[in-house]
């Protein structure tokens, strides 16, 4: 006997895919794909930042170590601003500023404050790196 088959018109898809599918999964590789290359420049341009804050804070140690052997008398002659310094092939800016204190309020200088700022934009936003020493005549 012979099976007769009903399928009346309708074709019965054997494997493949449709335009659909094809569509919908080009999609979501394109999705993950456009994902994964903004992780690794956000990742680039942080860890650039993080290059460049650490050479920050290495110009102002260095300033507040050149500061530590100068004379006590002598340290508010040292302030500056906006002296430029480089910085991994930027330019930042380095302000020092040197303060006096009266802890007990005697009127008589107790100790003086030194504040090294070292300021640089990057990625169109200010950063900045604050160190701060004291230091007493008597060292």
């Amino acid at each position: 006997m012979r099976s007769r088959s009903r399928h009346h018109g309708h074709r019965r898809s054997v494997g493949g895919m449709t335009l659909v599918e094809v569509m919908v999964a080009t999609i979501l590789f394109l999705i993950a794909v456009v994902g994964v290359f903004a992780h690794l420049t956000y990742g680039r341009v942080a860890l650039n930042i993080q290059m460049h804050r650490r050479s920050a804070a290495e110009i102002a140690h260095s300033r507040l170590e050149e500061l530590r052997t100068a004379p006590y008398d002598d340290l508010v002659s040292y302030a500056e601003t906006d002296a430029e310094v480089g910085l991994d092939g930027l330019t930042a800016v380095r302000d020092t500023v040197v303060e006096d204190v009266d802890e007990d309020e005697d009127e008589e200088t107790d100790y003086r404050r030194v504040t090294v700022t070292v300021t640089w934009t990057e990625n169109g936003a200010d950063h900045d790196v604050e160190l701060v020493t004291l230091r007493s005549e008597y060292r």
